[in-house]
């Protein structure tokens, strides 16, 4: 009942095909069934950036709801913030490779580190060779699509140790103060 009510809910699900959805929910149940391998195994590549990336959660069923519909106007918002630092669909990519590294071209500088995976819980953690600061969020496949996410407070860091500050995301921030856990971040497609 509440996966046939987030569908409802979700805008983002009616606007692919069905073919789509299957094959997420199909990877979506193999990545679990292999305690998170899956997505371990089929990181590493060239990634598109697509859109940004919401996740969103509470204890309370009726707020998970309202957060699956504020999704797309949260999406709006950093859509907007991510455009002034320069990431933009087909403009921006991030590139992991199976040697734990990783790369992504910023504003003409190619930003690089490497990178922990987790598969029993998705936790990715992102270290900045330049800088040494390590960021830890999640990785999620679904398809041919890779979410990247991390904590609210952790994206604000991350987008200003590559040298931006994006002062539309305390906006968002307080449009999600009642959630337990919003992970904010980035999708990509190979």
């Amino acid at each position: 009942m509440i996966l046939g009510l987030s569908l409802l809910a979700s805008e983002r699900l009616s606007a692919q095909s069905w073919l789509d959805a299957l094959k997420g929910v199909a990877t979506e149940v193999i990545d679990e069934a292999t305690g998170g391998k899956l997505t371990e195994m089929a990181i590493a590549g060239e990634w598109k950036y697509t859109a940004p990336g919401v996740r969103m959660g509470s204890s309370d069923m009726l707020s998970n709801l309202a957060g699956s519909a504020m999704e797309s106007t949260i999406e709006s918002k950093l859509a907007t913030a991510y455009e002034k630092v320069g990431i933009r669909p087909d403009f921006c990519q991030i590139t992991f490779t199976k040697e734990d590294t990783w790369s992504m071209p910023v504003k003409g500088h190619e930003v690089t580190g490497t990178y922990t995976y987790d598969p029993a819980t998705h936790a990715i953690t992102l270290t900045l060779a330049k800088l040494g600061a390590s960021f830890t969020g999640y990785a999620y496949i679904d398809g041919t699509n890779l979410e990247l996410v991390f904590p609210v407070n952790k994206l604000v860091e991350f987008v200003t140790a590559l040298g931006s500050k994006i002062s539309s995301l305390s906006s968002v921030s307080k449009m999600l103060e009642k959630y337990d856990d919003v992970y904010l971040g980035f999708q990509f497609a190979k």
